[in-house]
């Protein structure tokens, strides 16, 4: 054996120990008798001819790939795939972080805004509450509906928009009505009040739309069934967003009982950006049907549900 074979060979040893069983430098230069020196320029040699190769993934490098697919197959613009991390709650406050900067850097170019309901929307405005420097922002925030009667504060849009305004400096226009409302009179007779008119004007003029995407069936139950009885059931809902029903292929479910306080779909569809966020709980049919709507330009959702909802 040559010095040469016997110098690589000596490297490919060193490595190995280094790299594969995770031993220290000092421990490999005792069982070697070699210097520690010696042993980390074998290392750094071993690299320089090829011998070891160190490969950086980043988490992000698959999120662009799965996010070019979505974009591709359902025509929206973008967003955010957070890496799942081993608490659900991290990842759930990653993706809240997430829709939170987007959100931000939104404001500087989109100054009328719709907020709708839900848990994440909720918290993304926590996090908006929680900054202490006053924004500063000139523009409008709208309900995108009504309120819930429910005791969770993440379903009182009046609120949302409230807070919302307060920090971001955009003046707060909610609906001062329920979202549900029991007959076609009363539906009507709010749709007369000027404060009601002032928010459909609104709606038409949005530029930015946020928007919560839930299962189906979900808590809070969002009176289901006086709206739709067994239609849900039998047309097979995924999911739904501000309270618009959808089946896995998109199809929004409609009922002559669905007397909803919000905004409607064409003008949602009129709206610049229409930004969705997902829990983690969040099923793969209720993206893919929300995907489908054709409504959404931008979702933040656990990479791991946008990943099974490519390969369905």
């Amino acid at each position: 054996m040559d010095l040469e074979e016997d110098k690589i060979r000596k490297l490919v040893l060193v490595s190995k120990m280094y790299y594969e069983d995770e031993m220290t430098q000092h421990e490999i230069s005792e069982i070697m008798k070699l210097s520690r020196p010696l042993i980390s320029k074998y290392l750094a040699m071993a690299k320089e001819l090829g011998i070891v190769e160190i490969k950086i993934k980043s988490p992000y490098e698959s999120d662009k790939y799965i996010l070019s697919i979505l974009k591709e197959r359902y025509n929206i613009l973008g967003g955010g795939l957070i890496p799942p991390a081993s608490d659900v709650s991290v990842t759930e406050g990653l993706i809240v972080k997430a829709a939170h900067q987007f959100i931000l850097d939104a404001l500087k170019t989109h100054y009328r805004v719709g907020i709708s309901w839900g848990n994440m929307i909720g918290e993304v405005v926590e996090l908006f509450n929680s900054n202490p420097r006053y924004l500063g922002f000139t523009g409008e925030v709208t309900s995108l509906l009504g309120n819930s009667t429910t005791a969770n504060k993440h379903y009182h849009t009046d609120g949302l928009c409230r807070t919302f305004g307060e920090k971001t400096g955009l003046i707060p226009t909610f609906v001062h009505a329920p979202a549900f409302l029991e007959s076609l009179d009363e539906l009507k007779f709010f749709s007369k009040l000027e404060i009601y008119k002032k928010i459909r004007t609104q709606w038409k003029n949005l530029d930015l739309a946020i928007v919560n995407i839930d299962n189906h069936p979900s808590v809070p139950d969002l009176a289901t069934a006086s709206r739709f009885g067994d239609k849900l059931s039998s047309f097979h809902a995924v999911g739904h967003m501000i309270s618009y029903y959808y089946d896995i292929d998109g199809n929004i479910i409609e009922s002559d009982d669905d007397l909803t306080l919000r905004i409607p779909l064409e003008e949602l569809k009129n709206t610049d950006i229409v930004v969705g966020i997902c829990n983690c709980n969040t099923n793969i049919g209720t993206l893919l049907g929300a995907l489908r709507t054709g409504l959404l330009t931008h979702i933040f959702v656990d990479e791991r549900i946008a990943t099974e909802v490519i390969t369905y």
